[in-house]
């Protein structure tokens, strides 16, 4: 049986959008929080 037919394939590909797109906004967010926390480490070792 293949998943990817006509009949689940209407269900499966927007569920992989879905699951990518919050992968990609979680990776984001993860980066975008160890950039703050590079930032406050540096600038509380420099004193």
């Amino acid at each position: 049986m293949n998943f990817f037919d006509i009949r689940y394939g209407e269900y499966i590909w927007p569920a992989f959008g879905i699951t990518a797109a919050v992968f990609a906004l979680l990776i984001a967010a993860s980066l975008n929080l160890s950039r703050k926390w590079r930032r406050r480490y540096e600038t509380l070792s420099r004193k």
